[in-house]
Order: C-alpha cells, then sequence, then structure tokens
C-alpha cells in the first residue's frame, strides 16, 4: 500500500484541487535506507493522464482510511 502526500490548491470557489501527489513504498532493502518514492504532476491528456488519475485514486482511499479510522473507530 501505498502512502501518499498531496499538495492541494484552494481555489477561488472554494475547493481544492490536486496539484502534485507523491506515492512512497518501504524500501525493500529495508526502513535504515528510506522509503522509496515517486511524485506525479496533474496531466489531463495521454498514459500521463492515466497515470495522474491513478495516483489521484492512491490518495483518495488513503483519505478515505483515514476519515474512517479517526471518525468512526473512537
Amino acid at each position: 500500500m501505498y502512502a501518499t502526500r498531496t499538495l492541494l490548491f484552494l481555489q477561488k470557489d472554494g475547493t481544492l484541487k490536486p496539484l502534485v501527489i507523491k506515492l512512497s513504498l518501504p524500501n525493500p532493502q529495508g526502513g535504515q535506507f528510506g522509503a522509496v518514492s515517486k511524485v506525479f504532476t496533474a496531466v489531463e491528456n495521454g498514459v500521463e493522464g492515466t497515470i495522474w488519475q491513478l495516483a489521484k485514486a492512491y490518495f483518495a482511499v488513503n483519505d478515505s482510511g483515514v476519515h474512517q479510522l479517526i471518525n468512526h473507530c473512537k
């Protein structure tokens, strides 16, 4: 499971727009070597656009999991 970090932009209409998503996995050589990370930026078309959609899906799943844990498992 990826860990995510996301840079969001607050738009004038009050909605948040993701600009950058960083996905991180544990290093297969061990924790002392740090995480293996990739950064994705917003793209609308082509293969990069599909990868951006997948990165947004990982973010949404992690965000939902945190919400469920914090708000429903007290």
